[in-house]
């Protein structure tokens, strides 16, 4: 049998290519750390803890590890903000502290 070695090489080159890419295909379903949902998220680790404790991303425990769904982050990230205080920015919630906290002291100096 007579071969042609440029096509061989071409066919050898699309399969393992084709083969590459399968394996490292994102598969929503992974489990990331917390730590690393952070970093794929670009926020803290404190941030993602916080979205865990309000409900808005389900934990998954993985012996002592925390971790998140990929689909699940992934879906919170392309999800619309609630409309509340804590997605204000720490500058605004300072000034807001700080306006409250004024506000307090005069109203308990008798100052209106």
């Amino acid at each position: 049998m007579i071969f042609d070695e440029r096509a061989l090489e071409e066919l050898l080159r699309r399969v393992v290519r084709e083969e590459l890419d399968a394996g490292t295909s994102t598969n929503e379903d992974t489990f990331l750390s917390v730590a690393a949902s952070a970093k794929l998220a670009d926020v803290s680790p404190g941030w993602i803890r916080g979205e865990i404790s309000a409900g808005r991303l389900q934990r998954c425990q993985a012996g002592r590890e925390l971790r998140v769904r990929r689909s699940d982050l992934e879906r919170l990230l392309s999800s619309p903000a609630p409309d509340d205080s804590t997605n204000q920015s720490p500058e605004a919630l300072a000034r807001s502290a700080v306006a409250a906290e004024y506000a307090n002291s005069t109203r308990r100096n008798g100052r209106t």
